[in-house]
């Protein structure tokens, strides 16, 4: 045993070490929780409302084409009937020398953006919008990255997992998750 495992009071300063550490994590993860309940929940209405969008598109979509059939029966029924075509007489077969067009060349395939490679691929002052609470996440990995401490550097890891499932497209976080990234990240903030 060393000497500090020796000294029950240093052990006792390094279990409360500890139990604060679990405690931060616990409320964190609480936190986060509702975050999410909260963002799922506004990207759940906003699914519910496009949904319900598109299924009022289609009953238009549906009516629009039973009239233009509608419209091209009662056409057909007030048309003539037009005698039938006479045949042409077949023209002799002549070899096939016609110059064939050549094959325009394919346009080009739009590129598709590139996805960001990670840490590296955000400018170092490229926070996201912090006044408005909305921080870029992998600017958040990268400062976490740079943490010299394996236990802090390890909690940060934590929180940026239980962060990921709520970045929105713009590689953002929401903003209801600023008290939560304040909490964690708060001395690797920009100040």
């Amino acid at each position: 045993m060393t000497a500090r495992n020796d000294d029950p009071a240093a052990r006792e300063r390094e279990l409360a070490e500890w139990e604060a550490r679990l405690e931060r994590r616990r409320r964190f993860a609480v936190r986060v929780e509702e975050a999410a309940r909260t963002v799922f929940a506004e990207r759940q209405a906003e699914l519910e409302q496009r949904e319900a969008e598109l299924a009022r598109r289609e009953r238009e979509l549906e009516a629009e084409r039973a009239r233009a059939d509608r419209v091209a029966h009662e056409q057909e029924a007030r048309a003539e009937p037009e005698p039938p075509a006479k045949p042409e007489p077949a023209a002799p077969a002549e070899p096939e020398q016609e110059a064939r067009p050549e094959p325009e060349p394919a346009a080009p395939a739009e590129a598709e953006p590139e996805p960001a490679a990670g840490p590296s691929a955000v400018a170092p002052d490229d926070w996201g919008d912090p006044a408005a609470g909305r921080w870029r996440f992998a600017r958040l990995e990268a400062a976490a990255a740079g943490v010299g401490d394996p236990a802090r550097a390890e909690e940060l890891g934590f929180y940026l997992e239980a962060l990921r499932p709520l970045v929105e497209r713009d590689g953002l976080l929401p903003a209801n998750v600023d008290p939560v990234v304040d909490e964690a990240f708060g001395d690797l903030l920009p100040r």
